[in-house]
């Protein structure tokens, strides 16, 4: 599951680049996921058009369903593929940590609090009040069954862990996601 570097096995976070951490080249051989990690996390960003991470695409499908009475929702795959997401004031903190930091080698930075996408879901529309018909389109992109971050090299080094639930990540992402649809649509 590590990456080889030339300072040996490290922890996933980079995708066939090469990485320079102070000044020292560390050669990474693969890794899926370890790109999408500093990009799957609940926070401003995009909203929509396609380019949105999970958690703002089923915050906008719900304030988009709720505002127009349309109240299905798609989903890719069966719903069942689990994730972490990360808030993005965490995500920060924690890359300020280790940028401050003397570790050299690849380190996971992210959530190791695991929810179904059916979950993100079920969250969601409780934050927002509706319950929603879910269609799965099981031939869309659904990734992969399951990802999670591996944190004890982090919190053993550097103490760090994440501080915001996911619960409370996606009521500020959802809150601002609806204000900015109000302002666009309403």
């Amino acid at each position: 599951r590590g990456q080889k570097t030339r300072e040996g096995t490290a922890s996933a976070v980079c995708n066939r680049h090469d990485h320079w951490h102070r000044g020292q080249l560390l050669e990474t051989m693969s890794s899926f996921d370890a790109e999408k990690r500093p990009g799957e996390k609940c926070g401003l960003g995009t909203w929509e058009g396609g380019r949105e991470k999970v958690p703002a695409a089923i915050c906008r499908k719900v304030i988009q369903a709720k505002a127009t009475g349309n109240l299905d929702i798609e989903i890719w795959g069966d719903g069942k593929q689990t994730r972490s997401f990360m808030y993005i004031d965490d995500c920060l903190k924690g890359t300020r940590d280790i940028m401050g930091s003397d570790i050299v080698a690849p380190i996971n930075l992210g959530s190791s609090e695991l929810t179904t996408i059916n979950g993100l879901v079920d969250v969601v529309e409780e934050i927002a009040g509706v319950k929603l018909k879910r269609h799965y389109k099981l031939d869309a992109p659904k990734g992969v069954n399951g990802r999670n971050s591996d944190n004890s090299m982090i919190q053993r080094e550097l103490g760090w862990a994440p501080s915001t639930r996911l619960r409370d990540g996606l009521e500020r992402t959802f809150q601002w996601i609806n204000d900015e649809y109000a302002k666009k649509y309403v």
